[in-house]
């Protein structure tokens, strides 16, 4: 039965598939790299945030304790 209705039923099939989900995992992946990308965002500003939050415990100064953020 080469080429009955069934074949041309599971082509149909996986053409649907393939327009539906090439979409779908392109926006997963964007969505993780932006993910990766605002973390590594958050690790940078948090090191920042913990060295001026030492200089301003250890310096005792108000204006440098307002400084921290």
């Amino acid at each position: 039965m080469a080429g009955g209705p069934m074949d041309k039923i599971h082509k149909n099939c996986r053409l649907m598939l393939r327009v539906l989900l090439l979409p779908v995992l392109l926006l997963i992946l964007s969505f993780n790299i932006q993910q990766v990308m605002a973390f590594e965002g958050d690790y940078v500003w948090e090191a920042r945030f913990k060295t001026s939050l030492a200089k301003a415990r250890s310096s005792h100064q108000a204006k440098d304790q307002y400084a921290v953020g």
